[in-house]
């Protein structure tokens, strides 16, 4: 079974536009975009969202709202670094489970003739656990099967913006 946990976050944020930037585009429509790579700053450095957000998460409680605004933070727009005056972010975690079918290329187990059991001792597994390929089936959500015999957990966790 892999585990793959999303770790989302919903993220808003207030500018403080300063008069260099009205001057700048006044009497212009502006379409301004904001990515995960957007770039911040603070009295720390730079970074982007994706990365100040996802340092951010240490210790964030799941659903509660987080204030990440630091002294000095700014997002560059157009050019220009603009105050950040509010900088609140949301996280939640959402596993998805997936199930893909490995044979081992190394196998050893202890046989119970007595009983009708067997207890794997040893194996070893050549693969790829990464999801690379289409072999990796997605389970319905909340549904965990029932194996019978030996089975492995795979974690990977990611972060995404909702």
């Amino acid at each position: 079974v892999y585990l793959r946990k999303m770790n989302e976050y919903a993220l808003k944020f207030q500018l403080t536009f300063t008069e260099d930037f009205v001057q700048l585009n006044r009497d212009t429509e502006l379409t301004i975009n904001f990515t995960n790579r957007t770039r911040l700053r603070n009295e720390y450095g730079e970074t982007d969202i994706e990365s100040y957000i996802k340092d951010g998460a240490v210790g964030a409680i799941e659903g509660v709202p987080a204030d990440l605004r630091t002294s000095g933070l700014q997002m560059e727009v157009l050019g220009l670094w603009i105050p950040i005056s509010v900088f609140v972010v949301t996280y939640k975690t959402r596993t998805i489970r997936y199930i893909k079918y490995v044979k081992p290329t190394e196998y050893v187990q202890l046989q119970d003739h007595v009983r009708d059991t067997a207890t794997p001792i040893y194996f070893s597994l050549d693969t790829d656990f990464q999801m690379s390929d289409d072999s990796f089936i997605q389970l319905p959500q909340g549904e965990i099967p029932e194996f019978s015999g030996l089975n492995i957990e795979v974690e990977e966790n990611a972060i995404i913006s909702v």
